[in-house]
């Protein structure tokens, strides 16, 4: 039987580690969706419940076919200071 291990999850304001398409997890006011992200910007918060969203990677991309992130109804860009060092909590 094949082991499954808890992938990573990311807060608003951490470092986008890698390219891709993240599970978007909110605080009870909305069901998961997903968007894509570019490494090394910053995770987006959550218009309602802010930092009470996570980020989890569902699938990486490869190459540079990634639109940059625009804010949108439910998430804008954070805006915090200093950009926090790339970490999973």
């Amino acid at each position: 039987m094949k082991e499954r291990r808890a992938r990573p999850r990311y807060k608003p304001g951490e470092i986008v580690p890698g390219t891709g398409v993240y599970k978007i997890y909110h605080n009870a006011h909305r069901l998961m969706h997903e968007a894509a992200l570019i490494e090394n910007t910053l995770f987006p918060k959550c218009r309602k419940c802010k930092h009470a969203v996570k980020f989890v990677l569902a699938r990486p991309i490869q190459g540079k076919s990634v639109l940059p992130f625009r804010p949108t109804e439910l998430l804008e860009e954070y805006e915090g200071g200093e950009e926090k060092s790339v970490k999973a909590g």
